[in-house]
C-alpha cells in the first residue's frame, strides 16, 4: 500500500476529492497496482496493463483513466465504455460509476447506461434511444459484441 501520490500522477483536484480516491489520515491511499499505474501515466492518457490478483484495485485503475479521459474530452463529446465479464459485475460497476462519476462530471442519470443480456437501461431505469451515445456505457462483452453486430462497426 502506498500513501501519497506519485510524481506527475495526472489526477485532477476533482477526481482526488471524489469517492474514486481513498484517503487514510487525510492522504490519498493506493494499492501497489494503483500507485504504479498512476506513476505509469494511466491518468495522463498512457496505456497501462494492470495484472494483479482479485481485489487489488484494478477497477479503480480503469476509473482513474476513464475519469481523466472524460475531463479532457467531455466538452467535445467524449465517451467511455466499461466492459465486464458478466452481468452481476456489470450491475455492480454501474452502481459504482453512477455514485462516483455523476458528481465529478455533473452527469444526468440518462447519460450513464447499463447494457446486459437482460436489458439496456439508463440510471433512471429508462430505455435509452441509443446506448452508444451514452457518456458512460457499462456493458458485458457479449452484449457489446451483439450491439456492434446489430449496428455495424461504426459505434461513434
Amino acid at each position: 500500500m502506498e500513501t501519497g501520490l506519485p510524481d506527475n500522477h495526472g489526477l485532477s483536484a476533482a477526481v482526488l476529492a471524489s469517492p474514486l480516491v481513498h484517503e487514510v489520515n487525510g492522504q490519498p491511499h493506493f494499492t501497489d497496482v494503483q500507485y504504479e499505474s498512476l506513476a505509469g501515466g494511466v491518468a495522463r492518457g498512457q496505456s497501462v496493463l494492470a495484472i494483479a490478483p482479485t481485489s487489488s484495485g484494478k477497477t479503480e485503475v480503469g476509473y482513474y483513466g476513464a475519469a481523466s479521459w472524460l475531463e479532457r474530452s467531455l466538452a467535445q463529446g467524449g465517451r467511455v465504455v466499461f466492459l465486464t465479464s458478466h452481468k452481476a459485475l456489470a450491475r455492480q460497476k454501474f452502481a459504482e460509476i453512477v455514485r462516483c462519476f455523476s458528481p465529478i462530471f455533473q452527469l444526468d442519470n440518462s447519460e450513464v447506461v447499463l447494457a446486459t443480456g437482460d436489458a439496456v437501461l439508463d440510471a433512471n431505469g429508462d430505455v435509452p434511444v441509443n446506448a452508444f451515445t451514452a457518456t458512460v456505457l457499462v456493458v458485458t462483452y457479449e452484449k457489446y459484441l451483439n450491439m456492434l453486430a446489430g449496428t455495424g462497426l461504426d459505434a461513434s
